[in-house]
């Protein structure tokens, strides 16, 4: 998203909250009377859904609960806190849930997103939710699509495309057991918010890692791929509901973007290469306001900022991709600069020190493209569409 979509954005977003009722919360809530007492029920608003789905409980059955979202600092915010600080987060949405365990998010218009937004106008988000049994929790980057209509949608869609009716994020959340909740002393007593409670960044791990392009140029091409300052990406997010160093499960993802270009260099006819760059992680100690307070919920690991690693690697083979465009007018070059890339489900290198690697999505834009230059007669195929909209494209 340019600059002027991240206006229309923010004017979006102002007007939403400007015309959206500030109901008064009227539903029981489940364990607490004060629970995110200053959020308004999303059932009592108007406006875009950000997200729904289910909540089940530790045994995958519909469950009731409360479900919550939470807007996360930018990138270069996060990027100034270091190992002991705190992280300034804030609860933007809740809903109480019922028997059937359907839910759906509404922004609340008292909640101010502008300070959260990164400077495409993302927003990265946490959906916790809660049951009798236990917790669960899943992260999603979401942005203000500028339409007649507001609607929330996926940033890197809203990129490449004027996504008109973006879909709704539908999720599905089933509750790990409360390991810590049942172990650990609350912190603090409980207060009127769970604005109170608080995140607390333990441990950094930097230089991670991870897929950001591939080139198939085929026998008829070279291939040049460019990471321009700006381009966006968006992260794998672990979490660890029991504290300890080995039970991370992947939960969802963060977006970030570039802050400096790299122009790979460019890949004769035949090669076969994926490109990469390193990024930086931090664990943070969470808390969520419960029936008793503050309570400690486990750990999250979560990317922070792009350390600018240039790496690559030979590609063991080449990826199909039957969709198929002629190319006859040589010498010519053709350039893929929209459409969603292919997420590598473990692209991101972080394996030794939370035990499983996590995804990595680098959409195409005016700040990721792939230049390919044909010397002589050949195709340029894509993976799941002709090549403008493809997420892989090969050289033939």
């Amino acid at each position: 998203m340019n600059s002027r979509l991240r206006a229309l954005a923010i004017a979006a977003l102002a007007s939403l909250i400007a015309t959206s009722p500030t109901a008064t919360v009227v539903a029981a809530v489940p364990e607490s009377a004060d629970w995110l007492a200053d959020i308004a029920e999303s059932g009592q608003l108007d406006g875009p859904i950000l997200a729904r789905g289910v909540l089940l409980d530790t045994n995958g059955r519909p469950a009731p609960g409360q479900v919550s979202v939470i807007a996360w600092p930018p990138p270069d915010v996060m990027a100034t806190l270091g190992v002991g600080d705190t992280v300034k987060t804030a609860p933007i949405a809740k809903a109480t849930v019922g028997a059937d365990g359907r839910f759906a998010l509404r922004v609340d218009p008292a909640a101010s997103l502008k300070e959260f937004m990164l400077s495409d106008g993302t927003v990265n988000f946490d959906l916790w939710a809660e049951t009798a049994d236990g917790w669960s929790l899943f992260s999603f980057p979401r942005a203000l699509n500028p339409g007649a209509v507001p609607a929330w949608a996926d940033p890197q869609a809203l990129a490449s495309i004027a996504a008109s009716a973006p879909e709704v994020l539908e999720v599905t959340l089933r509750s790990e057991a409360r390991t810590i909740d049942s172990q650990a002393p609350v912190t603090a007593p409980a207060p009127a918010s769970d604005k109170a409670c608080v995140d607390t960044v333990v441990a950094t791990y930097n230089g991670r890692v991870g897929i950001v392009g591939e080139v198939y140029p085929g026998p008829h091409a070279t291939a040049d791929f460019q990471y321009i300052n700006g381009s966006s990406s968006t992260l794998g997010v672990g979490f660890d509901a029991a504290g300890g160093p080995v039970t991370f499960t992947a939960s969802g993802t963060t977006a970030m973007s570039s802050t400096g270009t790299i122009d790979y260099p460019t890949q004769a006819a035949n090669k076969r290469t994926v490109f990469q760059s390193t990024f930086g992680y931090q664990n943070v100690q969470k808390q969520i306001f419960g029936s008793a307070g503050c309570i400690q919920q486990g750990n999250q690991v979560r990317p922070y900022r792009w350390d600018g690693g240039a790496l690559s690697y030979a590609a063991a083979s080449t990826p199909s991709a039957p969709n198929c465009s002629p190319v006859s007018a040589v010498p010519a070059t053709l350039t893929k600069d929209t459409a969603s890339a292919i997420t590598f489900s473990n692209g991101l290198e972080i394996s030794g020190v939370i035990g499983i690697d996590l995804s990595l999505k680098t959409g195409f834009n005016a700040s990721t493209k792939i230049k390919h230059v044909f010397s002589s007669v050949g195709q340029l195929c894509g993976s799941d569409a002709s090549w403008p909209n493809a997420s892989r494209v090969v050289g033939k």
